[in-house]
């Protein structure tokens, strides 16, 4: 069996996140049960869609969970994606330790969570740091899986947001507390991880640039428009 870097771990794993986020669900009700795994799926808060999404996951019931997502989001992340996704990182096994809600403004929301899963090359289990990104629509919340469907405040505004939650956090000694010291080391380094990232890119945009984050497979970033001189 090929051996995971454990380096360069972390950092797959936020990619993987952040390549997939969520929003609006595809229901009316702010509630309903999966008939595949028997799960009663909550949509009234952020904190309740997190916690049900995961639960669809762990369940492998993917067609349910894709239904999370908005409409814009399901155009690109399907059942067939999350469940690759999960498959490719090797966690099918990751088992939810903790939810932690985060705030919430102007019809969006933030939730991170804490997970753990074992691998059969690496002793003892590894820590998985992950925030999902919500938005309400007609009374329900739902995950954004594709950052490219908020307008550019839209986008300004979560990445605020998410700059503070994640420093909240890193000065949170209790937010990792049902971790063990490995494990929270493990989840740190992504935090810290994604920080970086989102500093970058709330810099970025507020400096002009305009950043769609994949097209044909591979990140780049679009050159602000420059508007013309009509004296010359």
């Amino acid at each position: 069996m090929q051996k995971i870097n454990w380096k360069y771990y972390g950092l797959i794993l936020i990619l993987l996140v952040t390549t997939i986020v969520f929003v609006g669900c595809g229901r009316n009700a702010d509630s309903w049960v999966d008939e595949e795994s028997g799960v009663l799926v909550r949509t009234g808060s952020p904190q309740a869609a997190v916690a049900s999404f995961m639960d669809l996951l762990g369940n492998e019931s993917y067609e349910a969970a894709a239904l999370m997502l908005t409409k814009e989001s399901q155009e690109v992340v399907t059942a067939d994606t999350l469940q690759n996704a999960i498959r490719s990182s090797r966690t099918d096994t990751a088992r939810l330790v903790d939810i932690i809600p985060g705030p919430v403004e102007n019809g969006f929301g933030l939730v991170a969570h804490l997970r753990v899963n074992r691998f059969t090359d690496h002793p003892g289990t590894y820590g998985i740091f992950g925030i999902e990104i919500l938005r309400e629509t007609r009374g329900t919340w739902g995950i954004v899986r594709r950052f490219e469907e908020l307008e550019r405040t839209e986008r300004e505004q979560v990445l605020e947001m998410l700059v503070a939650f994640e420093k909240e956090l890193l000065e949170d000694e209790e937010a990792f507390a049902k971790l063990t010291e490995e494990q929270k080391e493990n989840a740190m380094n992504q935090l810290q991880a994604m920080l970086g990232m989102h500093e970058n890119a709330l810099e970025s945009l507020q400096a002009g640039f305009e950043f769609v984050p994949y097209e044909e497979g591979r990140r780049v970033v679009a050159e602000p428009e420059v508007e013309e001189n009509e004296d010359k």
